[in-house]
């Protein structure tokens, strides 16, 4: 009981002789920034509002001041939503988001969106049209497609074949003695052999000797 009493009034006179120093403390008012002196809560865009405060004891004033200090966003891109979302993935590009502010919450601008996610990537599909022809038969292939990407991109993907195979041809001129006139008797294009891609049409099995084409594969 003694013991408590003793404590009581030690903290009594400690106490008091702090308020008496106040008290007689010549109050010089500066401006210190802490958490025991705010007035006004700012956030990532408004800069707090604080109270004056004296240089020497320490006690609160009356005046405020503003931070120059501004304390700003801290965006990362963490979770996406509808709400977020810029623009869509592409084939290409991953899709474009904007950030939120792991302090407030507050979405980003356009300009500060980052990526998210992965790419499409590319679905090709086989589709023959006028739009997606690019060649025309000879006598290796029948007619050549580009495909295309179901997503819509416009960008041409790896070629297809369609059809039938052009004729072999030789083209060489010959003399009224059927002798090549480009390159004599001696000539390999004259002597049955296709100046399209080469082949030795009388030792290829299975070719139209008489009309020098290919079997129809597709038929």
């Amino acid at each position: 009981m003694k013991k408590l009493i003793l404590t009581v009034l030690v903290i009594s006179l400690v106490l008091g002789s702090f308020v008496a120093c106040k008290k007689e403390c010549k109050h010089e008012y500066g401006k210190v920034e802490s958490a025991v002196y705010i007035c006004v809560k700012g956030d990532c865009e408004t800069p707090y509002v604080y109270y004056e405060s004296c240089i020497k004891c320490g006690l609160r004033g009356t005046a405020t001041f503003t931070s120059t200090a501004m304390r700003g966003h801290d965006w990362v891109l963490t979770s996406v939503s509808d709400e977020t979302l810029v623009a869509p993935a592409t084939c290409t590009s991953a899709a474009l988001h904007k950030k939120t502010c792991r302090i407030c919450g507050a979405l980003s601008s356009e300009s500060e969106a980052g990526r998210y996610g992965s790419a499409l990537g590319h679905d090709w599909q086989e589709i023959p049209s006028e739009e997606t022809l690019i060649g025309e038969p000879d006598c290796t292939h029948g007619y050549e497609y580009s495909s295309t990407c179901s997503h819509g991109c416009g960008v041409k993907g790896p070629s297809f074949y369609l059809g039938a195979k052009a004729p072999h041809a030789d083209t060489h001129e010959k003399n009224d003695d059927g002798i090549c006139v480009e390159n004599g008797v001696d000539c390999n294009v004259c002597d049955d052999m296709c100046d399209g891609c080469g082949m030795a049409l009388k030792d290829y099995e299975g070719v139209d000797t008489e009309n020098k084409t290919d079997p129809d594969p597709f038929n």
